[in-house]
């Protein structure tokens, strides 16, 4: 029997499909979980295909249990930040090598992610999960213009707007809200009303891609944007 690679990928993956190629040349079966499969992805490359909602983790990861009581999976790879915390699960779940589920949730979650960073004593800018958007305007007059307003998830900094006065700050807070309803962001439980606000730091900013293997990072590539 062939070995297995699971791959699961969040509604904003959309990858070549050179990663199931490899997967093919190694002589393993290939099996997908997603909301659709991914634009650019060959669909000759994928054995078997499931439609799941990686919004209702449990519910993916007893699919998963299921099947590999006579289908064993024997690896897995997740792509988009959506897939991080469902992966860890099924990871968990089976056995397997996989990212911790607590690290794998505040990777996914902004406001658990900053709590972690304060707690670990980094600095990071200061930030706020507003109830809603008079909440907001409250704690931006008291820290300061100007600040940003960002979904508690998401990636592709989609819905990441600055503001400079109250005024772009409630424009942009309603803005914010429409994009996490319409594009069906995952919100972690929390209600649409509930954003995150953060103070602005001015500055270069640079992107770090790691890989990381056995506990220990590996830097791939740095970049200034």
């Amino acid at each position: 029997m062939k070995r297995q690679v699971l791959f699961v990928f969040g509604n904003q993956a959309c990858v070549p499909g050179d990663p199931l190629l490899a997967a093919k040349e190694l002589d393993c079966e290939t099996m997908v979980m997603g909301r659709t499969i991914p634009c650019g992805l060959p669909a000759d490359l994928v054995d078997r295909f499931e439609k799941v909602n990686l919004s209702e983790s449990d519910n993916v990861v007893d699919m998963v249990r299921s099947f590999h009581r006579f289908r064993p999976v024997h690896a897995m790879v997740g792509y988009d930040d959506q897939a991080v915390p469902v992966v860890a699960r099924i990871a968990e779940e089976l056995g397997l090598p996989g990212n911790p589920v607590d690290s794998a949730d505040a990777a996914r979650d902004k406001v658990l992610m900053k709590k972690r960073f304060k707690t670990a004593g980094l600095p990071i800018s200061p930030f706020h999960l507003a109830a809603e958007e008079e909440d907001a305007i409250a704690w931006a007059n008291r820290i300061g213009y100007p600040v940003v307003v960002k979904p508690v998830r998401g990636s592709a900094s989609q819905g990441v707007i600055r503001a400079n006065c109250e005024s772009e700050l409630r424009q942009a807070y309603r803005r914010l809200r429409r994009i996490v309803r319409n594009q069906g962001l995952d919100t972690g439980s929390r209600s649409d009303a509930e954003q995150l606000i953060e103070g602005y730091i001015d500055g270069d900013e640079y992107s770090v891609e790691l890989l990381i293997q056995e506990g220990e990072p590996h830097i791939i590539c740095e970049f200034e944007k």
